[in-house]
């Protein structure tokens, strides 16, 4: 193995990490972990994203590999940008990200896997996934009702790690209703999806009019 190599698949937490390496022209090998048996064999939770290097070492974990992605690139001023120019930029970058993956994207992941019958379906659990992502996304809409951006009023890599988690919920159970009820967050995810590092995996293309039904 002459370079890392980076895992990903369809799922919502490669399409960042698959797009950094793109736009920054990064030395890793993007592989599509569900066609790997070395994947599964290197990384037995099968967590995406996923990278091993060289050497053999691992990382886990999309915000750490978002990071690291970052730190990879060579231009200064763009670590600066994305990553914070002090100690309470880059902690609040890492809250931006931490919260969308866990307050916002678990449990709509959960009642996605639900509503579909991929999880065993109870319908009040689902309402109560449901209300904890409106608790999450009311957050992110105060924010954004007040400022153009998560972090310093400047793109930062919250904001597209965030955005490209938000698309997932607009394609599945954030309905147009939903989203017209969030204008702080629709003006936001549409300046970021101008960003040439990630416009292609913030596409709306794919954004449902209606929810997701249990059938």
């Amino acid at each position: 193995m002459h370079k890392a190599t980076l895992f990903v698949n369809n799922y919502p937490r490669g399409a960042l990490p698959k797009a950094l390496v793109s736009y920054f022209n990064l030395d890793f090998e993007v592989r599509d972990a569900t066609a790997s048996p070395e994947f599964a064999k290197e990384f037995p939770l099968k967590k995406i994203p996923a990278v091993v290097f060289p050497d053999g070492s691992h990382l886990t974990e999309i915000i750490a590999i978002v990071q690291y992605l970052v730190e990879s690139t060579e231009n200064e001023n763009i670590k600066k940008d994305l990553l914070g120019t002090n100690a309470l930029e880059r902690a609040q970058v890492v809250r931006w990200m931490s919260l969308a993956n866990s307050d916002f994207m678990m449990p709509l992941t959960e009642a996605f896997l639900e509503t579909i019958d991929q999880l065993p379906y109870h319908g009040d659990l689902v309402k109560i996934q449901l209300e904890s992502v409106d608790k999450a996304a009311k957050v992110f809409e105060d924010r954004l009702n007040a400022h153009e951006f998560l972090v310093a009023d400047r793109l930062t890599l919250a904001d597209l790690m965030v955005a490209s988690l938000y698309v997932f919920g607009f394609s599945t159970l954030l309905g147009k209703t939903w989203r017209s009820q969030h204008p702080g967050i629709m003006k936001w995810f549409d300046k970021v999806s101008k960003s040439p590092i990630c416009r292609d995996i913030l596409k709306k293309d794919r954004f449902v009019e209606e929810p997701a039904k249990h059938r």
